[in-house]
């Protein structure tokens, strides 16, 4: 093999971040904000995502306005006086529309947006669907309190709908050694992300009904955004 064509990882990183800062040097880009993170160093760290996507994104602190007397994207001025930065209010949910420099963040390994701008175009299609699910269920009455059913206080027999894998299984299962009542537990195999999650744990709970054995279904998964507990 030449030698010549072996790049150090260095040397990659450097041409790619060539390449790229190269060709975008400044960009819009609209997206779902995921991930939200506010250090003490008031950088806003999130992500952008659509449907297929997810692009990772650094506000730093210096590039936010905390009130805009114009829309920094039309420069169309407020008749009504300025209005509060939307650094201040960003969530996890809400439609963005940015604009700034791609980088590669060589340490990582990892390109990234470095926003300098941003305006809100209201919440996200995920967060408007779940409202919309969640009024049509309480006009069904599903989230009624008489609805609801008591639990045993000390469940012999519990079945829990969760991937066998999962880091929350693990947990489930040390937690309930360390402080449990000594209850049978049967796993139910299931997805609990992605296009496959939904039926996947329709058909483990149909599973569990089926049998009659269990007092208590468990649905089991860790944290995530929105986007990663859709499925639920």
């Amino acid at each position: 093999m030449d030698n010549a064509c072996i790049y150090t990882v260095s040397a990659l990183t450097e041409a790619v971040r060539n390449a790229l800062e190269g060709t975008f040097p400044f960009v819009w880009v609209r997206g779902q904000v995921v991930n939200l993170a506010r250090p003490q160093s008031g950088h806003l760290y999130f992500s952008l995502r659509d449907e297929e996507s997810s692009l990772a994104a650094v506000w730093f602190k210096g590039q936010q306005k905390d009130n805009d007397r114009f829309d920094p994207l039309t420069g169309e001025v407020y008749e009504d006086g300025p209005r509060p930065g939307p650094a201040a209010s960003l969530e996890n949910g809400q439609e963005l529309i940015c604009a700034g420099r791609l980088r590669l963040y060589a340490p990582r390994g990892i390109y990234q947006l470095v926003v300098e701008m941003a305006q809100k175009t209201g919440l996200g299609r995920l967060h408007e669907e779940f409202e919309r699910l969640r009024r049509h269920l309480a006009g069904l009455g599903y989230f009624a309190p008489e609805r609801k059913r008591p639990l045993p206080e000390n469940p012999a027999r519990v079945a829990v709908i969760t991937a066998p894998t999962s880091a929350a299984l693990t947990d489930f299962l040390r937690i309930a050694q360390d402080r449990g009542t000594g209850a049978c537990l049967h796993i139910h195999p299931s997805p609990v992300q992605g296009d496959a999650a939904p039926a996947g744990l329709i058909a483990a709970l149909e599973r569990v009904i089926a049998e009659g054995w269990a007092q208590v279904v468990v649905f089991l998964r860790g944290g995530g955004s929105l986007e990663d507990l859709w499925a639920f």
